[in-house]
């Protein structure tokens, strides 16, 4: 048997956990704004903020921060901090105070993320950030004012995002055709290549190679088998479907460091744990139903693992002691697999949601039963005064009735609610040509109207698996001389010395280091923001040398004066080596630069990555300076894990 929860327990389970999400969030990416969004940082906010029309700032690509700027006359990185702040300050009081756990809080929780997000271009980009705010969204709905049985519905929506998401990421890998995937041989490569593997990713790497294979088709199990589970109207299968699902998060992040997303899943996934609005209506589930239960679940488990092993020639080698496992459906054969288990996705979650409004509708009317029955105590002087009349409006006034805050509730959840979970068909049939084409024009025109709020997203993580041969890797090297001694610049997290064990900075995502592994894989013409890293550089910008791990350029006798970027391949060392790395060197990624050079300057002005305009530090702006200063006492990944532990310990103890 699992762990069933009521519905009020799940949702402050929800909410909680969505504000600690938060509130890792917004700390990780306040400590970086200077650094990255600075007026002299690597993309400047204040660079998109100055094309705002201040008579419309409505159109503008973030309205917070233009108004902010500008009502408060400060820089527009210093608005970008204080929503920042905001937000920490706001996933605290959620975390603390239960009267804030309300529609209003989180309503202004995801616009604050919104605002960063829309002008956090190249840096923000990133899945996760769209989870945060579609979840953001749901929140909203789950937050709504007062606990009615109309919390079964939004539940229900967050267990369909977390549904969503799985079976995208699933799908989308085989959809790929990336041969790592079809053999099975993904995770031969994925911990060495990954963005920032952890140490244990390399052990991780040192398994042995049937286990790898049969580590990938058993991820395939999770991800495509598991999730539609999560919809159907058995609490026990949906627990059972939920924690390998839970258990694959904490895989994932015990060998690489994905910030908050692994978290953040996880959390969604606990709406599979609800069993019932109430407690008494878990307890009140008679040994036959439990047991029926059992039986469903254990049946329908059993025949998607049964599936599943026909699909990837599950097999027992007794001559090896080893699990055998490869596909054995053709390409064509999938496609086909795709748009049958697409179009029965979409159609179980729509059935399901029917069921859960019926199911809604059933424990109102049995609350409703059940206190207009109940006596009213008598007074001293004999019988109550309240008749039958009375009490039903006692009910209705109370929120128990249909009529009453139960309804207006109800009517909140069903109107945004559906919104969301109709709108989402739209970004999730991407996956399914014949499934999109049935969605109704009213509802891709909705979705592309709302688009920019991102109400709802499309997902698929590790669509392909990159460096085959090896992880690509820039090594960024500074001189005083055009000719030399070139000296590596290291960075906070991502690999560099290869006597360097790999970092471990969870929650935190540096998000500089996260970008350099995305242009290893290009080129620097292609990634405009990488020149602007070197002109700071080479400027000797401080807040971008504080998002390094060290600094060997403090010889005011030899300053930094020139710049280049080799391209390494780094592959894990074996155990019998001292080393936790080798490498090779490829080729020169950027030849040498120099300091203002007018060709990287005017480079920099076409892609808006450098300010046109010359701001003045006014009393605010100092104020929160002085502010960031304090905060960069700590290193980044300690300043947003003591963020996060006291917001843990809040939750726990108040």
């Amino acid at each position: 048997m699992v762990y069933l929860m009521d519905t009020q327990r799940v949702k402050r389970l929800l909410l909680v956990g969505q504000s600690i999400v938060y509130l890792i969030a917004f700390s990780s990416i306040y400590y970086q704004i200077p650094a990255l969004y600075g007026e002299s940082g690597i993309a400047p906010v204040a660079a998109k903020i100055e094309k705002c029309d201040a008579s419309d700032p409505l159109n503008c690509i973030s309205p917070l921060v233009f108004v902010l700027s500008h009502q408060l006359s400060i820089k527009p990185s210093s608005a970008l901090q204080i929503i920042a702040l905001l937000g920490v300050f706001f996933s605290i009081c959620t975390i603390a105070i239960r009267a804030t756990r309300n529609f209003l809080f989180y309503l202004l929780l995801v616009l604050l993320y919104l605002s960063i997000v829309r002008v956090g271009d190249t840096f923000l980009f990133f899945q996760w950030d769209s989870l945060l705010l579609e979840a953001g969204w749901l929140m909203v709905v789950v937050a709504a004012t007062g606990n009615s049985p109309a919390d079964l519905m939004s539940t229900y929506l967050v267990r369909f995002l977390a549904a969503r998401l799985m079976f995208a990421s699933g799908i989308v890998k085989l959809q790929s055709l990336c041969p790592t995937w079809w053999g099975l041989t993904a995770l031969d490569i994925h911990f060495e290549t990954q963005c920032l593997p952890t140490p244990l990713a390399w052990f991780a790497h040192q398994q042995p190679e049937w286990f790898r294979r049969l580590s990938v088709a058993l991820t395939f199990f999770v991800e495509i088998y598991l999730p539609p589970m999560f919809l159907l109207p058995i609490p026990m299968l949906r627990a059972i479907a939920a924690i390998p699902n839970i258990v694959l998060m904490l895989g994932i992040m015990a060998t690489g460091n994905y910030n908050f997303f692994n978290i953040h899943f996880a959390l969604l996934c606990a709406a599979c744990l609800e069993g019932g609005y109430t407690s008494s209506a878990i307890r009140g589930r008679g040994f036959g139903r439990r047991f029926l239960e059992f039986i469903v679940s254990v049946a329908v488990f059993g025949a998607a693992a049964v599936h599943w092993a026909m699909m990837f020639g599950i097999q027992f080698d007794p001559k090896t002691n080893t699990v055998l496992s490869k596909i054995t459906f053709s390409k064509g054969e999938f496609e086909k697999l795709t748009k049958i288990g697409t179009s029965i996705f979409v159609h179980v979650a729509i059935l399901a949601f029917v069921l859960v409004f019926i199911e809604f509708l059933v424990t109102v009317w049995k609350q409703s039963t059940a206190t207009a029955q109940t006596p009213e105590p008598k007074s001293k002087k004999g019988k109550g005064k309240g008749d039958k009349k009375n009490e039903t409006k006692a009910v209705q006034k109370s929120g128990g009735g249909i009529f009453g805050a139960t309804g207006r509730h109800a009517f909140f959840v069903l109107f945004f609610g559906s919104f969301l979970f109709w709108t989402s068909f739209v970004p999730f049939t991407v996956i399914d040509d014949a499934a999109s084409n049935r969605i109704p024009d009213i509802l891709r025109d909705i979705h592309s109207r709302t688009k920019n709020f991102q109400f709802t997203n499309s997902y698929g993580l590790f669509r392909r698996m990159t460096g085959v041969e090896g992880r690509p890797e820039i090594v960024i090297e500074g001189s005083h001389a055009p000719n030399g001694p070139w000296k590596e610049i290291e960075f906070f997290a991502k690999p560099g010395n290869v006597n360097t064990a790999p970092a471990v900075v969870l929650p935190h995502q540096p998000r500089l280091d996260w970008q350099m592994w995305f242009a290893a894989l290009g080129t620097y013409q292609h990634n405009p923001w990488f020149l602007s890293l070197v002109n700071r550089l080479l400027n000797n910008d401080a807040n971008v040398i504080g998002q390094l791990k060290n600094w060997p350029f403090t010889n005011k006798k030899e300053p930094l004066t020139f710049v280049r970027a080799q391209l390494y391949t780094y592959r894990f060392a074996k155990p019998d080596t001292k080393v936790w790395w080798t490498r090779s060197l490829q080729h020169e990624y950027m030849p040498a630069m120099t300091k203002d050079s007018p060709a990287i300057l005017e480079f920099l002005a076409q892609n808006s990555l450098i300010t046109t305009k010359a701001y003045k530090t006014g009393p605010i702006d100092k104020a929160i300076d002085q502010l960031h200063t304090q905060a960069r006492q700590l290193p980044q990944n300690t300043f947003v894990r003591s963020t996060t532990a006291f917001g843990v310990l809040l939750s726990l103890f108040i």
